[in-house]
């Protein structure tokens, strides 16, 4: 069931966002949500692999939605 909808990636039943679309949602730069990432701040999937691309769950979305610079609307 892999695809994209509406912008965001369908992983099997977890609907999770690039790390761009995840950063424009809450207003805060790539960078910053890469070193979330690191920090361990931010939990991601990373479905094929250590060198795979990055994909962040929607229930982190909601997570952090109180540190958000804009209003989150939430597609999910």
């Amino acid at each position: 069931m892999d695809g994209v909808v509406q912008g965001l990636s369908v992983l099997g039943l977890i609907i999770a966002f690039t790390v761009q679309q995840f950063a424009d949602r809450l207003g805060f730069t790539a960078l910053t949500i890469y070193n979330w990432i690191k920090k361990g701040t931010l939990q991601c999937i990373q479905p094929t692999g250590k060198w795979g691309k990055i994909r962040i769950p929607s229930s982190e979305l909601k997570r952090l939605a109180g540190y958000a610079k804009r209003e989150v609307v939430d597609e999910a």
